[in-house]
C-alpha cells in the first residue's frame, strides 16, 4: 500500500487526479488542507509521494517543497505549476522534484505518476 499525500486548500481541484489514483489498487490518498498540517504529518508518516498545489495557505509550492526536502530529502514530490517546463526546472532545481503537474491535474496525470512511482518503488533485481 502506498500513501499519496495531497496538500491543497481545494480538494475539488484534485478530484479527477484522486480518481485516477483510486482506480489503481495499492494507492491511498491522504488529504492535508494546510502546510502546517502536512508538515506535522511528515514526522509520523513517510508517503510514497507528496503532491503540492500551486499555492497552499498563501505559500508557493516551491517554498513548501523546500521545507519538505529539509525534513526528508528522500520524499518524492510532484508540484502543480503553470510555469513553462524550463522555468519550472530552473525554479525547482536542487529540490529533486519527480514531476510537474498542470494547473488542473486529471486522471491521466495520476496514471503518469503511478507509472513513475512503480519504476522508483519496485525492487530492483540483484546484479
Amino acid at each position: 500500500m502506498h500513501d499519496i499525500m495531497i496538500v491543497t486548500n481545494d480538494k475539488e481541484h484534485f478530484a479527477s487526479l484522486a480518481n485516477g489514483f483510486q482506480s489503481k489498487p495499492g494507492f491511498v490518498i491522504r488529504w492535508q488542507d494546510s502546510f502546517k498540517e502536512s508538515s506535522d504529518k511528515l514526522s509520523k508518516i513517510s508517503p510514497a509521494l507528496i503532491i503540492v498545489d500551486e499555492e497552499v495557505d498563501g505559500i508557493s509550492s516551491f517554498q513548501i517543497a523546500r521545507q519538505i526536502v529539509m525534513k526528508n530529502p528522500m520524499i518524492n514530490l510532484a508540484l502543480v505549476s503553470g510555469l513553462s517546463a524550463h522555468d519550472f526546472h530552473e525554479t525547482g532545481e536542487g529540490l529533486g522534484i519527480l514531476a510537474q503537474l498542470p494547473p488542473h491535474p486529471g486522471e491521466e496525470d495520476a496514471l503518469r505518476l503511478i507509472a513513475l512511482l512503480e519504476k522508483i518503488l519496485s525492487p530492483q533485481p540483484a546484479k
